[in-house]
């Protein structure tokens, strides 16, 4: 079943991705083709579409999805707190009836294709009842996670990587006992199946990071061709560093990591001291995939060399050093799924 066999993803770029990180960027050049995406906007009228201002990704109405549910705008309040909000989190489709409701998808290419879905959460107080709703997230007949808020403002996003078996996708709200679930945006995006492989199982993410960036705006599409969505992550005690260049060799890797964000990254600020990174976990029974994006982005003199070492809860990932390469974005990643008891 799924609900056995979800992992969690640590993806991070420039450094990290998961854990250490050196100047990095690049640049790649992509075409702007959505037609292996799904972009459904939860609560618009029926039948409307639009051109997101922002990713200029086309956004329809969720009524040919569904046919249960109702529909709401997010208090005024909400909407008028955020100054450029995302569109998507401005109405919601709230299911007070039933306690399973789902979205049926028929993507064109369907079984055995891998995708990354994202379901997306603003409560806004759209019921006007200012009372925070607790849920479940259903892939098909498997739990997929939990949707919980720490207050009406809070953006929620749940995101799996997951291999079709069939050609259509069913995705559900549960009615849990603890008010009426929602959903703001729901989107699918065609992957390549050479990239995020398991030993078994979906991915689910935990983090995805943008090392290094100094302003707050997340990267997703159109930087990004997959609409993966990058948070910045920085730290005071590390050196940011970034590059102005363009490179072409990002096109060359599988996982196309974008060149806003490999043209970011960190060192330590005291180079006697090794990049660190720490999560506390709140189970002990995941397993995670950890991916890491690195390139060399600083001219190095005839006798410089930059190598360091990468280790994971103590253990080497590689008894060489690893020296990124100038310009050449190199992806390092588990093979295997690590567990975490409490901390990553």
């Amino acid at each position: 079943m799924l609900g056995r066999q979800r992992k969690r993803t640590v993806e991070m770029l420039g450094v990290l991705f998961g854990y250490l990180a050196l100047p990095a960027m690049a640049a790649m050049v992509h075409g702007q083709d959505q037609s292996g995406f799904i972009s459904i906007d939860c609560g618009i009228n029926l039948g409307s579409s639009y051109f997101d201002a922002t990713t200029g990704i086309y956004y329809t109405s969720d009524s040919e999805f569904i046919d249960t549910g109702i529909n709401y705008d997010v208090s005024m309040e909400h909407s008028s707190r955020f100054g450029t909000p995302d569109q998507q989190l401005m109405t919601v489709r709230s299911f007070p009836a039933g306690t399973r409701n789902c979205y049926t998808l028929l993507p064109q290419q369907g079984k055995d294709n891998k995708y990354l879905i994202r379901a997306s959460f603003m409560y806004g107080n759209y019921d006007s009842t200012n009372q925070l709703p607790e849920f479940k997230l259903y892939l098909g007949v498997n739990e997929w996670d939990s949707v919980k808020f720490n207050n009406s403002y809070d953006i929620v996003r749940k995101e799996i990587i997951h291999v079709l078996r069939t050609d259509h996708i069913h995705i559900c709200l549960v009615n849990n006992g603890f008010r009426s679930p929602f959903i703001s945006a729901l989107e699918l995006r065609l992957l390549s199946n050479s990239i995020y492989t398991t030993q078994s199982g979906s991915l689910m993410l935990f983090r995805r990071l943008n090392i290094g960036s100094t302003r707050s705006q997340t990267i997703r599409y159109k930087d990004d061709a997959f609409d993966r969505v990058w948070e910045p992550f920085s730290q005071p005690y590390w050196k940011s560093v970034s590059a102005s260049y363009i490179s072409d060799a990002l096109s060359d890797n599988h996982f196309k990591p974008p060149s806003k964000v490999m043209a970011t990254a960190i060192t330590p600020a005291d180079e006697r001291y090794p990049l660190e990174f720490h999560w506390n976990l709140d189970n002990s029974t995941r397993h995670f995939y950890v991916y890491m994006h690195f390139v060399e982005v600083e001219e190095l003199q005839s006798n410089q060399l930059r190598e360091f070492y990468v280790s994971l809860n103590g253990w080497f990932w590689s008894p060489e050093p690893f020296v990124p390469g100038r310009l050449v974005p190199h992806t390092g990643f588990s093979a295997r799924s690590i567990s975490a008891s409490s901390e990553l």
